[in-house]
């Protein structure tokens, strides 16, 4: 018997050691932004210089630090709660670079953010001529005790001074891409947000930014309570259908469910007759991506949108659009539109 004992006792103690090993080896890593815009995003190395020299007031971290910023509550600063959103104390800061690559832990309490990550980084191309590279980052504050939601916030490199931008809430993801989309010679800034997973595709909030006078400025907005207006609308015809039209492009779609009456049945008697009436609505843009559509080297902005009609549950297809920048009004607009109905068999 005392034999069995001491045979249990070294297993525990050997079963107990393999796993504080194993739990001090785990570090959890940063998802990469899904389909960087390969024909003009470069992803940044992770050897560029992280240097801190002449940059005392950003208090660089090690990799290793991240598992306790992200996931570690008792780690946590207690100068502030870790449910609490860190509001930027400036917009600007004076200083050439962060300096700092994805995944690196930082403190910017110049401009009262602390703990941060930096989650990805890029090179931006500017119309004056540079002679150095500049960066664009996407920040995040890991509040919920995960390393997934997060508050996020972007930084860009201007010269002497580093510009923030503070989106001012939490997301799950960013999808950000640098290029021209307005034709003035410089990268724009086009981020997308993935802010709830519910919903349909989800639910997003979509930019453009642009740096005008040492400031980032929306160019356009469409975040999840202010969807951008893509020009949709549908309306029931006898016979179990539906056309869809788009009131900018002026396209117009009939979609036809008599195959599948039990989909849109109660909209309809069992004769194909409109029994309630109901609009068609669109979710915020699921996609949301720069794209040379006609290979002319100008770029539009490709979007795409969950449709239903009478709620989310009734899902009718995708509404696929393209966003062109017009000069002469300086905004977005529609200049191309389709729908691809669900299958109906």
């Amino acid at each position: 018997m005392k034999l069995v004992i001491i045979a249990i006792s070294i297993m525990a103690l050997l079963l107990l050691t393999a796993c504080n090993a194993a739990l001090s080896d785990s570090d959890p890593t940063l998802e990469q932004s899904e389909g960087a815009f390969n024909a003009t995003v470069d992803h940044i190395d992770k050897d560029s210089d992280t240097s801190t020299n002449d940059r005392p007031s950003i208090l660089m971290k090690s990799e290793g630090d991240y598992s306790t910023a992200a996931n570690n509550t008792n780690e946590v600063s207690s100068t502030w709660e870790k449910n609490e959103h860190q509001y930027l104390l400036s917009n600007t800061m004076l200083s050439p670079s962060l300096s700092a690559d994805e995944g690196m832990a930082i403190e910017l309490s110049e401009i009262g953010l602390k703990d941060v990550i930096v989650r990805k980084k890029y090179e931006r191309r500017v119309s004056d001529l540079h002679s150095y590279p500049l960066y664009v980052y996407i920040i995040c504050d890991y509040r919920f005790n995960n390393a997934t939601c997060h508050d996020s916030y972007i930084a860009v490199e201007v010269g002497s001074k580093i510009l923030f931008y503070d989106f001012g809430g939490y997301s799950y993801d960013e999808f950000l891409y640098l290029c021209d989309v307005d034709r003035d010679g410089s990268d724009e800034i086009i981020v997308q947000q993935e802010v709830d997973m519910t919903g349909g595709a989800g639910q997003y909030s979509s930019y453009v930014f642009k740096i005008i006078e040492d400031e980032i400025c929306a160019l356009f907005s469409s975040p999840t309570d202010n969807v951008f207006d893509t020009g949709y609308f549908g309306n029931l015809k006898e016979g179990y259908k539906l056309e869809i039209k788009n009131q900018y492009t002026g396209y117009m779609s009939t979609l036809d469910f008599s195959n599948c009456q039990d989909y849109l049945g109660y909209y309809f008697d069992k004769s194909g007759n409109i029994i309630h009436e109901e609009r068609v609505s669109g979710d915020s843009f699921y996609e949301f991506k720069p794209e040379d559509c006609d290979g002319n080297g100008v770029f539009d902005i490709v979007c795409s949108q969950y449709f239903s009609i009478g709620g989310r549950t009734n899902y009718i297809g995708d509404a696929k659009s393209v966003l062109g920048f017009n000069l002469q009004t300086q905004e977005f607009e529609v200049i191309q539109a389709v729908f691809i109905p669900v299958y109906c068999p």
